[in-house]
C-alpha cells in the first residue's frame, strides 16, 4: 500500500493513478472516493465508484456515506478485500500537507540567504570606499594602511556566518539533509535528493 494524498479528495484503488494505491484481489482499479470535511475532521464523505466487491462500513455496503474516521471500512468482501484505516490515511495526507508548506518554506530561506549576501556585499564596498578615502590623502604609507585595513575586513567572517545558517536551515524538512541546488532546480525536481520525500 502506498500513500501519496495531496489534496482534499483522495482517490483508492488497484490503478497507479490513485492517490491511494491498494494491491488487493478484492479492490478495483478505481474504487473509492474519500472527500475530507474541512469543518470535522473526524468526519469524511466516502463514495464508491461502481467497484466490483463493494465498499462496506461497519459491516453495511455503502454507495456513499459520512463517516467517522473511526468507522471500520473495507474495500472488497469483509475478510478477503482490504480493510481501510481512514485515521492512517488523514494521518498521511496532514503530515503530506505540513511538509508541503515546510518545503515551500525554503523559497524564502533560499531568496533571503541570496538577498542578505548581495545586501552585505554593497554595504561592505561602500563602508570600504568611504574608509579607504582618508588613508589614500596620506602621501606614500597610505594606500598600504588602506590594504591592511581592507584585508582585515570582517566581510568574510560576516558571509561565513550567513552561509552556515543558510545550510542549518535550507534542509529537507524530512531527513533534514541540505540541500546544495538552487531554488528553482529543487522546486523543478520535487523531491528530496537524498530521502526521496515528495513534497
Amino acid at each position: 500500500m502506498s500513500y501519496e494524498p495531496q489534496s482534499s479528495i483522495i482517490t483508492v484503488g488497484r490503478d497507479a493513478s490513485n492517490t491511494i494505491v491498494l494491491q488487493n484481489s478484492g479492490v478495483s482499479r478505481h474504487h473509492l472516493r474519500i472527500i475530507k470535511n474541512s469543518l470535522t475532521p473526524s468526519v469524511v464523505f466516502i463514495e464508491d465508484l461502481d467497484s466490483t466487491y463493494g465498499t462496506y462500513v461497519n459491516g453495511i455496503q455503502i454507495r456513499k456515506k459520512s463517516v467517522a474516521i473511526t468507522d471500520e471500512v473495507w474495500l472488497g468482501p469483509i475478510g478477503k478485500g482490504a480493510r481501510f484505516d481512514l485515521r492512517k490515511v488523514l494521518a498521511a495526507k496532514n503530515t503530506q500537507q505540513t511538509m508541503r508548506q515546510q518545503f515551500l518554506q525554503l523559497e524564502h530561506i533560499y531568496n533571503g540567504y541570496t538577498r542578505a549576501c548581495i545586501d552585505l556585499r554593497k554595504k561592505e564596498r561602500k563602508r570600504d570606499a568611504l574608509i579607504s578615502m582618508p588613508f589614500y590623502a596620506i602621501p606614500i604609507i597610505g594606500p598600504a594602511m588602506a590594504r591592511i585595513y581592507l584585508a582585515n575586513s570582517s566581510l568574510d567572517d560576516k558571509l561565513l556566518m550567513l552561509k552556515k545558517e543558510f545550510q542549518a536551515n535550507y534542509v529537507c524538512p524530512k531527513c533534514s539533509a541540505y540541500f546544495t541546488v538552487e531554488w528553482t532546480v529543487l522546486k523543478q525536481r520535487g523531491a528530496c535528493y537524498h530521502c526521496k520525500t515528495k513534497f
